[in-house]
């Protein structure tokens, strides 16, 4: 597959990472090309309370626009009937949507006077649209036509759960597609806005936020990247390629201080903690457990694994059962973070958060707590999904405190007392099996949750970590 023959650009990521924002940007960037848009978006309709009750489709190119009802929310208290088209709570009006879209697909492009625009938007193909039974067939035309590119956004599969049309779009070798994320997602529009602005694709100005997987497909010579402007070398860029990683980390006149990665051992370590790997210095055992908290440490400025993580509050509570099965290592009543750190990680244990965004303390910060201005990498989410499709040997994730399960169920989607989540394991080994890993809620390791005393949160992890 020669990466000329790529036409077409998608753009994945979790839901409300800002993939419609992305879409929107990228059409104001080529306002100033010679290129004429088309097609539709989908946006958030809220009642008079801000909350969402719905969604709407709107055309793009188009003057004046055209718009109609995708999906209402069903109302409180009630879900869809039998037959009725739905998604979740949502109840999707099939003919209107079929009134704006699938005219602005161009139905009959093939009819006299009609012309598709040299990019035609396409916001989203998901599981809404796909009630509309015209809709798959109306963009695959679309995409079998050469004079236009089809610029569009797909859902990230939800708990491994896939939509087959979905993953035909995500495999097709004509499209290149886009992982965003809120980290990335203005150097993203930059990318497409310049890989879309001529009249063949771009497809160097995109490999730093393809989504893993897809420079292999593209025969491009090597994966430029996850999404994340972080290439699979491990080196970290802020987007624009240059490997300088600053990005937009700056608040308040200070540096914003970068999250650790995952604190883990066997043979995934270096790809998921590259810039905290010494080879050797952790015992080489894939984990079982992972243990997430909400938001981050600060990456240890020595670069070492057996310093990450360290001050939170979480080892006081493993110290007191993960050394009892080594002699060696006991001694004293509290011993030294690289022993915690070694202890854990051979008891099977991995060690990550929800959210990347650094947890400061005044000790941190060298001041009284105050409330950070917010910015764009405010509440971006670690892949921890990811990690539990690469690492197939984890078979239950433990969240210290509800904050942390609540933190997920907002950045992955579920519902915070769902009890399991089903993944599709991914790469070499995976096969695409899917699995069952436990969801399980541990007690608060903070000294503000004194309602439960330290030998309870000792035993409820211990039982929970030594499954």
């Amino acid at each position: 597959m020669s990466p000329s023959a790529v036409r077409h650009v998608f753009l994945t990521g979790q839901p409300g990472v800002g993939k419609t924002t992305l879409v929107l940007k990228a059409i104001d960037a080529l306002k100033t090309s010679p290129r004429t848009i088309g097609g539709f978006i989908t946006t958030e309709r809220r009642d008079g309370r801000g909350e969402r009750c719905g969604f709407d489709v709107v055309t793009v190119g188009i003057d004046p626009p055209s718009s109609g009802t995708l999906a209402t929310k069903a109302a409180a208290g009630s879900r869809p009937g039998k037959g009725v088209p739905a998604v979740g709570n949502y109840v999707v009006d099939v003919a209107d949507f079929e009134r704006v879209a699938l005219d602005v697909l161009g139905r009959d492009a093939d009819g006299p006077g009609r012309q598709r625009p040299d990019v035609t938007v396409v916001d989203e193909v998901g599981k809404m649209e796909l009630h509309c039974v015209d809709f798959l067939p109306a963009v695959r035309r679309a995409m079998e036509d050469e004079s236009t590119t089809v610029f569009g956004t797909i859902p990230m599969p939800r708990y491994g759960r896939t939509v087959p049309a979905v993953e035909a779009v995500r495999h097709d070798p004509r499209v290149a597609v886009v992982h965003v994320r809120r980290e990335n997602r203005d150097a993203a529009a930059v990318a497409v806005a310049k890989a879309l602005r001529d009249g063949h694709l771009d497809i160097d100005a995109l490999v730093p936020f393809l989504q893993e997987g897809q420079a292999a497909k593209l025969g491009l010579a090597m994966d430029g990247g996850d999404g994340d402007g972080v290439p699979t070398d491990g080196v970290p860029t802020d987007g624009d390629g240059d490997g300088d990683g600053d990005g937009d980390r700056r608040v308040l006149g200070r540096e914003e201080p970068e999250g650790c990665p995952c604190l883990l051992g066997g043979a995934h370590a270096a790809r998921f903690r590259p810039e905290c790997f010494t080879p050797g210095d952790l015992p080489d055992v894939e984990p079982r457990v992972l243990l997430l908290g909400e938001t981050s440490s600060p990456k240890p400025a020595g670069g070492s694994a057996l310093a990450m993580y360290e001050g939170r509050s979480m080892w006081r509570v493993m110290e007191r059962f993960l050394l009892s099965a080594s002699d060696e290592e006991k001694g004293s009543s509290v011993c030294d973070h690289a022993t915690l750190v070694k202890a854990a990680v051979r008891s099977g244990v991995a060690v990550w958060d929800v959210l990347a965004e650094v947890h400061e303390t005044a000790a941190r910060n060298g001041s009284r707590r105050t409330k950070r201005a917010k910015t764009a990498a405010d509440g971006a989410s670690n892949d921890v999904v990811g990690l539990l499709e690469r690492v197939h040997t984890i078979e239950s994730v433990c969240f210290i405190g509800a904050k942390a399960r609540v933190a997920f169920a907002k950045n992955f989607g579920g519902d915070k007392n769902d009890a399991s989540i089903t993944v599709e394991n991914v790469g070499p080994a995976g096969g695409g099996v899917s699995r069952e890993v436990s969801l399980i809620v541990l007690p608060s390791s903070s000294r503000a949750n004194a309602r439960v005393s330290m030998e309870q949160k000792a035993r409820a992890w211990r039982e929970a970590l030594s499954r």
